[in-house]
């Protein structure tokens, strides 16, 4: 379960680097052909080996080695053809596209894996992810052809590369660390939660409805962010849409450790999600604040970090279960990492471009 991460980790800064430098776009169509081909053969490969699960292992970790250049990569796109005070809004947009595709996979995919062959659900998501690349590289070829902005790294091929230890930097990359480290083991463990306290519950409901409401979520927090943003300043909206994401779903991961119920267990993990979806209009976007220049390289950096917990935290949790820990310890323990992690980025978080 925690394969993934591993490779993700592997290629976070090597990807803001490549689209600092080439562009993010460009870099996003080459990427997109890898992790396509790798989720489409995934099926053949499993089948085709003497070892099943170790032939899964290693293809989720190439996956997550082309994944990881993703975000840095649209992240620098961002912060190269976007206006500083602006972006938050078409950042959250485009993040949007996760909450939906694990709404998507959550109650469509389930009922194609139960319902047919496990293959088709990789083969639908592979060939849907050659069609978007073919897109994208399209749209490359017709702003090249168009005479459009070049990439900001081409012009200056040696922007100032992040201060790492400025408290900024650090708040930031705290509060993405325990940010992901919610979704992580919420995204992996959720199902099992609710399967564990109510097995005879249909896997359709809880594998999609936690994820129903993150897409309000993360729209909501880059419009909340560039209202806020342009009323008082672009820190305190910063810092405010980080408090619903780490503060307010620390509050519902309470309450569900406290519930006894299915549809209140239901309505808790929907408002955790949802609340955690604010991170695309705070913590995520910050990179673009802090060195506009450097974004996707910045964000790669703290992305390596933060994808520690894909692993470390899935693993902790699997290890806590099997030793006699109960869901509500978890839960809980889950929510005060959270709760550090927003008071050390309102005390030292920044959206004030750094030199």
């Amino acid at each position: 379960m925690g394969s993934f991460s591993y490779g993700y980790m592997m290629s976070q800064i090597a990807g803001g680097f490549l689209a600092d430098r080439f562009g993010g776009g460009l870099v996003l169509a080459y990427c997109g052909v890898i992790w396509s081909a790798l989720t489409l053969l995934t099926p053949t490969i499993v089948r085709l080996s003497n070892s099943p699960a170790r032939a899964m292992m290693l293809v989720r970790t190439l996956l997550g080695v082309s994944q990881g250049l993703h975000y840095p990569s649209f992240t620098s796109l961002i912060g190269e053809k976007v206006r500083d005070g602006e972006r938050s809004f078409p950042y959250s947009f485009i993040a949007s596209g996760g909450q939906v595709g694990l709404l998507l996979v959550g109650s469509i995919g389930s009922w194609i894996a139960r319902s047919y062959k496990w293959d088709y659900l990789f083969t639908a998501i592979g060939i849907s992810g050659f069609i978007w690349s073919f897109y994208v590289y399209r749209i490359n070829r017709e702003y090249s052809r168009g005479g459009l902005k070049r990439s900001r790294s081409l012009e200056n091929p040696n922007p100032a590369r992040p201060n790492l230890c400025k408290k900024a930097v650090f708040a930031m990359m705290f509060a993405h660390l325990v940010s992901n480290n919610t979704f992580f083991i919420l995204f992996n463990w959720l199902p099992a939660y609710f399967h564990t306290h109510w097995p005879e519950a249909p896997a359709s409901v809880y594998a999609s409805a936690p994820w129903s409401l993150s897409l309000f979520g993360c729209l909501g927090s880059g419009y909340l962010s560039d209202m806020l943003g342009k009323k008082y300043n672009m820190t305190f909206a910063r810092k405010f849409s980080c408090s619903i994401c780490l503060g307010l779903s620390a509050v519902f991961l309470y309450f569900l450790s406290k519930t006894s119920s299915f549809y209140a267990a239901i309505f808790n993990s929907c408002m955790a999600c949802t609340a955690s979806a604010f991170g695309s209009g705070s913590i995520l976007i910050n990179p673009s604040d802090l060195y506009p220049e450097a974004s996707g390289f910045l964000f790669g950096i703290m992305n390596t970090i933060g994808a520690i917990p894909g692993f470390l935290g899935v693993q902790t949790v699997g290890y806590a279960l099997h030793h006699g820990y109960e869901w509500p310890q978890i839960l809980r323990t889950i929510g005060g990492l959270n709760i550090l992690g927003n008071i050390v980025y309102i005390l030292f978080g920044s959206a004030k471009r750094l030199v």
